[in-house]
């Protein structure tokens, strides 16, 4: 399962965190879920400016944090945290989105 974790203060997102994999079908073949938001994911990334956003890319794992609120990059972390979402709306076997507090 894809779990995506996040942060908000007023409006604004400070933090998010991407783990896992979806698992969607059987080893070897085509994981739709995962790849749909794999591309999400790597869109938004490759749009953030590393001077407002922290990028920390792992294996299974991406790590955002807000290092300074910047309306470009809020729109970015909203874009991506909606569209993860709308997959989720369809998908929500496999790929679990939560607020922390």
């Amino acid at each position: 399962m894809i779990k995506v974790t996040y942060q908000a203060q007023k409006r604004n997102i400070l933090h998010i965190n991407i783990t896992g994999h979806a698992r969607s079908v059987e080893p070897g073949e085509n994981d739709l879920v995962c790849a749909g938001a794999s591309s999400v994911i790597f869109g938004i990334l490759n749009s953030l400016n590393p001077k407002f956003i922290d990028i920390v890319i792992k294996e299974n794992e991406v790590d955002l944090k807000s290092k300074q609120i910047n309306s470009r990059e809020q729109i970015l972390l909203t874009a991506l945290l909606t569209s993860l979402t709308t997959i989720q709306n369809n998908y929500g076997k496999y790929i679990q989105i939560k607020e922390e507090e």
